[in-house]
């Protein structure tokens, strides 16, 4: 019996199947969310710094990690972003994202603004 791949769409998330002699195994993103400590205020960051996490909540299959992105370039280190206040700066834009083997998955973003 050949192995068969397949995909659903389940909650937005993409599910692998493979079925090999009667055995099915699964494959998905890892849980992810991400928190700023201090937290964002009607929008807005309060003070002139911010510190974000980026954190996994389940493994996922193939076991994954949780990162910060702008863009396509990786921010951060380990799941951390330090945001610090730029008056002349564009206003910027991140997303939380659960990486794996099976590729990038945004889980949500954050813009940067501050008062």
């Amino acid at each position: 019996m050949f192995p068969m791949l397949g995909c659903s769409s389940i909650l937005g998330e993409c599910i692998l199947l493979l079925l090999e002699c009667g055995r099915t195994l699964s494959a998905g993103f890892p849980g992810v969310l991400n928190y700023c400590i201090p937290s964002l205020v009607d929008g807005y960051f309060q003070g002139n710094s911010s510190r974000c996490i980026c954190n996994t909540t389940s493994d996922g299959y193939p076991r994954g990690a949780a990162r910060w992105y702008n863009g396509h370039q990786q921010v951060g280190t380990d799941g951390v972003l330090d945001i610090a206040y730029d008056k002349n700066g564009p206003v910027q834009v991140y997303t939380c994202e659960a990486v794996s083997g099976l590729g990038r998955k945004v889980v949500s973003t954050l813009t940067a603004k501050f008062p």
